[in-house]
């Protein structure tokens, strides 16, 4: 059975310190894997921007929710 796979990148030189660069890849992480089982078995890769918001979440869930919802196959 497929599964809906994602990568993650933060570059270094938008996020310096490597803590902040763990965390927003843990909160994206922690978001996709909520909606896991309504999301199509396809690759995602998410590319955090410099100056996004950290505690984005209601944001972060809105995202995985339209995508599931607009490519359920």
């Amino acid at each position: 059975m497929k599964i809906p796979r994602l990568g993650v990148s933060v570059k270094k030189s938008d996020y310096k310190l490597a803590t902040h660069r763990n965390m927003l890849k843990r909160k994206v992480k922690t978001s996709f894997i909520s909606f896991i089982e309504d999301l199509p078995a396809i690759d995602f890769i998410v590319m955090v921007g410099p100056g996004e918001k950290s505690n984005d979440k209601k944001t972060l869930n809105e995202l995985w929710s339209s995508l599931g919802v607009k490519n359920n196959v």
